[in-house]
């Protein structure tokens, strides 16, 4: 191999070292379990959602009982952000690159970034 693939290499190994995969341990254990969309504002939610934070880090988003998203959740800027593990027909995504901006024990509220005019969700612990 040559020098460009080893820089390359290098690059890729960064890139999945610079966002910390959450676990739902110590400040983020209040996380865990089901929560069910309760309001929100341009965010394309119903009282039929339902999302199930697990305690290594992933989350399922469930319209009813039909699984619509599926990720991982990391930490990132001080913050747990959302990704999702569907790359193909994402027209059902609704967490995605979104992240928590506020929890409480029985709540949580997520948007894209932390501004008053952004779509924004708020579930409540189920």
């Amino acid at each position: 191999m040559d020098r460009r693939h080893y820089i390359y290499l290098i690059l890729i190994l960064l890139s999945f070292t610079t966002c910390k995969k959450v676990k739902l341990k110590n400040e983020y254990e209040v996380l865990k379990g089901e929560w069910r969309w309760y309001r929100g504002w341009g965010d394309g939610g119903t009282s039929e959602l339902k999302l199930e934070l697990k305690k290594r880090g992933h989350y399922d988003l469930y319209r009813n009982t039909d699984k619509i998203e599926q990720g991982r959740l990391v930490k990132k800027d001080g913050r747990v952000k959302f990704i999702s593990e569907k790359i193909f027909n994402n027209k059902d995504l609704m967490l995605n690159t979104k992240m928590i901006v506020f929890m409480s024990n029985d709540s949580i509220n997520i948007t894209k970034t932390d501004c008053a005019d952004c779509a924004f969700s708020t579930f409540r612990k189920n």
